[in-house]
Protein backbone atom coordinates (compact mmCIF):
# COMPACT_ATOMS: atom_id res chain seq x y z
CA UNK A 1 0.00 0.00 0.00
CA UNK A 2 2.81 2.78 1.09
CA UNK A 3 4.42 1.76 -2.51
CA UNK A 4 1.21 2.35 -4.11
CA UNK A 5 0.45 5.82 -2.48
CA UNK A 6 3.93 7.03 -3.26
CA UNK A 7 3.48 6.30 -6.86
CA UNK A 8 0.41 8.05 -6.84
CA UNK A 9 1.47 11.00 -4.71
CA UNK A 10 4.83 11.20 -7.55
CA UNK A 11 1.92 11.31 -10.71
CA UNK A 12 0.09 14.03 -8.93
CA UNK A 13 3.67 15.66 -8.20
CA UNK A 14 4.89 15.73 -11.71
CA UNK A 15 1.50 17.18 -13.36
CA UNK A 16 2.84 21.14 -14.26
CA UNK A 17 1.03 24.61 -13.57
CA UNK A 18 -0.57 25.01 -16.85
CA UNK A 19 0.27 27.78 -19.38
CA UNK A 20 -2.40 29.93 -21.64
CA UNK A 21 -4.31 28.35 -24.26
CA UNK A 22 -3.52 28.40 -27.92
CA UNK A 23 -6.70 30.87 -28.70
CA UNK A 24 -6.76 30.46 -32.65
CA UNK A 25 -7.18 26.47 -31.75
CA UNK A 26 -9.98 25.09 -32.37
CA UNK A 27 -11.20 22.63 -29.80
CA UNK A 28 -13.20 19.98 -28.80
CA UNK A 29 -16.93 20.32 -27.21
CA UNK A 30 -15.93 20.09 -23.62
CA UNK A 31 -18.80 17.47 -23.23
CA UNK A 32 -16.94 15.14 -25.56
CA UNK A 33 -13.40 15.59 -25.94
CA UNK A 34 -12.30 12.12 -27.04
CA UNK A 35 -14.60 9.98 -29.22
CA UNK A 36 -14.03 11.09 -32.90
CA UNK A 37 -10.64 11.31 -32.10
CA UNK A 38 -8.31 9.25 -34.73
CA UNK A 39 -5.23 9.13 -34.09
CA UNK A 40 -5.22 9.63 -30.22
CA UNK A 41 -7.71 7.38 -29.43
CA UNK A 42 -8.50 5.74 -25.85
CA UNK A 43 -5.96 3.09 -24.68
CA UNK A 44 -2.76 4.11 -27.75
CA UNK A 45 0.34 4.68 -26.66
CA UNK A 46 2.91 6.68 -28.71
CA UNK A 47 6.48 5.74 -27.75
CA UNK A 48 9.70 8.93 -29.14
CA UNK A 49 13.08 7.91 -29.39
CA UNK A 50 14.68 11.26 -28.59
CA UNK A 51 18.09 12.53 -29.11
CA UNK A 52 19.21 15.38 -26.87
CA UNK A 53 21.73 17.21 -29.52
CA UNK A 54 23.56 19.13 -26.45
CA UNK A 55 24.22 15.70 -25.02
CA UNK A 56 24.11 13.29 -27.96
CA UNK A 57 24.82 10.10 -25.50
CA UNK A 58 21.56 11.13 -23.82
CA UNK A 59 19.12 9.49 -25.71
CA UNK A 60 15.99 8.28 -24.24
CA UNK A 61 12.47 7.04 -25.09
CA UNK A 62 9.44 9.07 -23.96
CA UNK A 63 5.80 7.44 -24.05
CA UNK A 64 2.31 9.37 -24.59
CA UNK A 65 -0.55 7.49 -23.63
CA UNK A 66 -4.03 8.06 -23.95
CA UNK A 67 -5.89 8.21 -20.35
CA UNK A 68 -9.69 7.35 -20.24
CA UNK A 69 -10.37 9.39 -16.82
CA UNK A 70 -13.38 11.61 -16.02
CA UNK A 71 -13.72 14.94 -16.63
CA UNK A 72 -13.60 16.18 -13.14
CA UNK A 73 -9.93 14.78 -13.14
CA UNK A 74 -8.73 16.02 -16.39
CA UNK A 75 -5.18 18.39 -16.42
CA UNK A 76 -7.11 20.30 -19.08
CA UNK A 77 -10.55 20.96 -19.75
CA UNK A 78 -11.96 19.99 -23.09
CA UNK A 79 -8.85 18.19 -24.18
CA UNK A 80 -8.12 14.48 -24.03
CA UNK A 81 -6.01 13.74 -21.22
CA UNK A 82 -2.45 11.69 -21.88
CA UNK A 83 0.35 10.62 -19.58
CA UNK A 84 3.81 11.07 -20.72
CA UNK A 85 6.45 8.41 -18.76
CA UNK A 86 10.09 8.52 -19.41
CA UNK A 87 12.50 5.69 -19.55
CA UNK A 88 14.62 7.72 -17.11
CA UNK A 89 12.82 7.59 -14.45
CA UNK A 90 10.04 4.75 -13.46
CA UNK A 91 8.23 6.35 -10.74
CA UNK A 92 7.67 10.01 -13.18
CA UNK A 93 4.33 10.60 -14.72
CA UNK A 94 3.35 13.59 -16.29
CA UNK A 95 -0.49 14.39 -17.39
CA UNK A 96 -1.40 17.27 -19.71
CA UNK A 97 -3.64 17.28 -22.98
CA UNK A 98 -3.93 17.12 -26.63
CA UNK A 99 -6.08 18.35 -28.88
CA UNK A 100 -7.90 16.60 -31.55
CA UNK A 101 -10.86 17.61 -34.27
CA UNK A 102 -11.55 17.74 -37.89
CA UNK A 103 -9.68 21.04 -38.34
CA UNK A 104 -6.54 20.40 -36.17
CA UNK A 105 -4.23 18.91 -33.77
CA UNK A 106 -1.99 20.22 -30.89
CA UNK A 107 -0.08 18.23 -28.63
CA UNK A 108 1.55 19.39 -25.23
CA UNK A 109 5.09 19.13 -25.39
CA UNK A 110 6.55 17.21 -22.32
CA UNK A 111 7.91 19.05 -19.67
CA UNK A 112 9.57 17.75 -16.82
CA UNK A 113 13.36 17.97 -16.19
CA UNK A 114 15.45 18.98 -19.07
CA UNK A 115 12.20 19.31 -21.43
CA UNK A 116 10.72 22.02 -19.03
CA UNK A 117 12.33 24.57 -21.96
CA UNK A 118 9.94 23.17 -24.52
CA UNK A 119 7.19 25.33 -23.12
CA UNK A 120 9.21 28.31 -24.94
CA UNK A 121 9.06 26.92 -28.03
CA UNK A 122 6.16 26.20 -30.80
CA UNK A 123 3.80 23.42 -29.89
CA UNK A 124 3.62 20.65 -32.26
CA UNK A 125 0.75 21.43 -34.49
CA UNK A 126 -1.51 21.35 -37.60
CA UNK A 127 -4.56 23.15 -39.50
CA UNK A 128 -4.89 20.53 -41.82
CA UNK A 129 -6.56 23.16 -44.54
CA UNK A 130 -4.42 26.17 -44.33
CA UNK A 131 -1.43 27.14 -45.54
CA UNK A 132 0.16 29.35 -42.70
CA UNK A 133 -1.47 30.32 -39.36
CA UNK A 134 -0.83 32.48 -36.37
CA UNK A 135 -1.17 32.03 -32.23
CA UNK A 136 0.26 32.77 -29.17
CA UNK A 137 1.15 31.70 -26.13
CA UNK A 138 1.45 33.75 -22.79
CA UNK A 139 2.57 31.99 -19.70
CA UNK A 140 4.51 32.50 -16.46
CA UNK A 141 7.87 33.03 -15.22
CA UNK A 142 8.37 30.05 -12.70
CA UNK A 143 9.38 28.27 -16.06
CA UNK A 144 11.94 29.74 -16.87
CA UNK A 145 14.67 29.58 -13.97
CA UNK A 146 16.86 32.77 -14.76
CA UNK A 147 13.72 35.08 -14.73
CA UNK A 148 11.46 36.38 -11.92
CA UNK A 149 8.63 33.98 -11.18
CA UNK A 150 6.18 37.01 -11.79
CA UNK A 151 6.70 37.94 -14.67
CA UNK A 152 4.47 37.14 -18.29
CA UNK A 153 5.82 36.17 -21.48
CA UNK A 154 4.32 35.98 -24.76
CA UNK A 155 5.67 34.17 -27.57
CA UNK A 156 4.12 34.66 -30.81
CA UNK A 157 3.62 31.89 -32.61
CA UNK A 158 4.05 31.49 -36.67
CA UNK A 159 3.10 28.31 -38.53
CA UNK A 160 3.42 27.17 -41.96
CA UNK A 161 2.67 24.13 -44.39
CA UNK A 162 5.82 23.61 -46.23
CA UNK A 163 4.72 21.07 -48.63
CA UNK A 164 4.93 17.29 -48.37
CA UNK A 165 8.56 15.26 -47.67
CA UNK A 166 8.82 11.17 -47.34
CA UNK A 167 10.89 10.06 -44.80
CA UNK A 168 11.88 6.86 -43.82
CA UNK A 169 10.37 5.57 -40.31
CA UNK A 170 9.95 2.48 -38.35
CA UNK A 171 6.83 2.52 -40.30
CA UNK A 172 8.09 2.15 -43.81
CA UNK A 173 8.70 5.59 -45.91
CA UNK A 174 5.82 7.66 -44.99
CA UNK A 175 4.78 10.84 -46.82
CA UNK A 176 4.56 13.20 -45.01
CA UNK A 177 3.16 16.96 -44.21
CA UNK A 178 6.22 19.31 -43.03
CA UNK A 179 4.96 21.96 -40.42
CA UNK A 180 7.46 24.99 -39.95
CA UNK A 181 6.72 26.89 -36.75
CA UNK A 182 8.99 29.61 -35.20
CA UNK A 183 8.50 31.22 -31.73
CA UNK A 184 9.24 35.23 -31.01
CA UNK A 185 9.59 36.81 -27.59
CA UNK A 186 11.64 38.37 -25.13
CA UNK A 187 13.62 35.17 -24.88
CA UNK A 188 14.53 35.16 -28.85
CA UNK A 189 13.58 32.87 -31.08
CA UNK A 190 12.81 29.16 -31.01
CA UNK A 191 11.90 26.82 -33.97
CA UNK A 192 9.99 23.65 -34.34
CA UNK A 193 9.53 21.63 -37.96
CA UNK A 194 7.23 19.10 -37.30
CA UNK A 195 6.68 16.30 -39.64
CA UNK A 196 2.67 15.03 -40.14
CA UNK A 197 0.88 11.51 -40.94
CA UNK A 198 -2.63 11.39 -40.96
CA UNK A 199 -2.44 7.45 -39.74
CA UNK A 200 0.45 8.12 -37.02
CA UNK A 201 0.55 11.95 -36.25
CA UNK A 202 3.67 13.45 -35.84
CA UNK A 203 6.03 10.96 -36.62
CA UNK A 204 9.43 13.58 -36.24
CA UNK A 205 9.38 16.65 -34.47
CA UNK A 206 13.13 18.67 -34.74
CA UNK A 207 13.65 21.40 -32.44
CA UNK A 208 16.63 24.42 -32.76
CA UNK A 209 18.21 27.68 -31.31
CA UNK A 210 20.15 29.78 -32.67
CA UNK A 211 19.91 27.64 -36.15
CA UNK A 212 21.51 24.33 -34.21
CA UNK A 213 19.18 21.26 -33.54
CA UNK A 214 18.42 20.99 -29.59
CA UNK A 215 15.90 17.72 -29.12
CA UNK A 216 14.36 15.56 -31.81
CA UNK A 217 11.56 13.28 -31.69
CA UNK A 218 11.11 10.38 -33.67
CA UNK A 219 7.89 7.93 -33.08
CA UNK A 220 9.50 4.42 -32.74
CA UNK A 221 6.58 2.29 -31.90
CA UNK A 222 2.78 3.15 -31.82
CA UNK A 223 0.49 0.46 -29.96
CA UNK A 224 -3.65 0.09 -29.34
CA UNK A 225 -4.38 -1.66 -26.33
CA UNK A 226 -7.20 -1.38 -23.97
CA UNK A 227 -8.29 2.07 -21.73
CA UNK A 228 -6.18 3.16 -19.71
CA UNK A 229 -8.11 4.36 -16.77
CA UNK A 230 -5.97 4.72 -13.50
CA UNK A 231 -2.49 7.06 -14.26
CA UNK A 232 -1.11 4.91 -12.12
CA UNK A 233 -1.06 2.06 -14.37
CA UNK A 234 1.37 3.58 -16.80
CA UNK A 235 3.76 3.07 -14.12
CA UNK A 236 3.08 0.09 -13.27
CA UNK A 237 3.35 -1.49 -17.13
CA UNK A 238 7.15 -0.07 -17.35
Amino acid sequence: MKNYLTLIFLATLSNLTLAQEYPNLKKDNSKDTDSDNTIFSAGTQLIFEVINHTSPEDTMTVQYAVLSIKKKDKTNKGQTEVGITYSYSKNLLEQTGIVETDKNLLIHPPRNGQFKALEIYPFPYIKYNLEAWTDKLEFGGHWIDSIDNKTRILLNLRYSNSGVESIITPFGDLECSVIKATSKSELGQFNLTSYYHEMYGFVKLLYESNNKPTFEFLLSEMKKGPAITEPYELLFKK
